[in-house]
């Protein structure tokens, strides 16, 4: 299977202009994907605004998923302690 000029070019150090416009053409893209997620992210949370206490449910969300990465039993004895205790938490 011949190899690409620009994989040769790469591996010798050369970066065509070709590469790097593919490059931040395609970045550019995802990037203006993910701006479009965030704006979609916002219209769900304005639509359920009147019906949900947003940011409750954004903390939870987190919680739920720091579990999902953790041990769950030291996670939730952690909150207890925070929850209960005597600590300046709130700034």
């Amino acid at each position: 299977m011949p190899v690409s000029k620009n994989l040769i070019d790469a591996q010798e150090g050369n970066v065509t202009r070709e590469v790097v416009k593919e490059y931040v053409d395609k970045r550019a893209e995802i990037e203006n994907e993910v701006k479009l997620l965030r704006e979609d992210m916002k219209s769900l949370d304005s639509a359920y605004e009147d019906k949900l206490d947003i940011k409750a449910v954004k903390a939870a969300l987190r919680i739920i998923k720091l579990k999902a990465g953790s041990d769950e039993t030291l996670v939730d004895s952690v909150i207890e302690i925070l929850d209960t205790a005597d600590f300046n938490l709130v700034s």
